[in-house]
């Protein structure tokens, strides 16, 4: 399958990409996967906690979701993408 494209984050490891940013890059993945087929529509609340998501990662520093919060995410996308199948 295709590889989603690495997340252009400031690399504050020197390049290392850490869990979170594997896991964002996932759910962004997943997330722009499902709004070309299905638009926001279909995923309800879940959009808008994406697109803060976004923002907050963007802000970065003490605003950047924790891995929790985008595995929480990635969950519910995943639940959207079982529902539409």
């Amino acid at each position: 399958g295709k590889r989603p494209a690495p997340v252009r984050a400031p690399a504050k490891e020197g390049g290392a990409t850490t869990e979170l940013e594997r896991e964002w890059a996932a759910t962004k993945a997943l997330f722009l996967t499902l709004e070309s087929n299905h638009g926001c529509g279909a995923m309800g609340l879940t959009c808008n906690v994406y697109g803060t998501m976004v923002e907050d990662f963007n802000q970065g520093g003490s605003k950047t979701p924790t891995l929790k919060q985008v595995k929480l995410l990635h969950q519910q996308l995943r639940d959207v993408k079982r529902r539409q199948e």
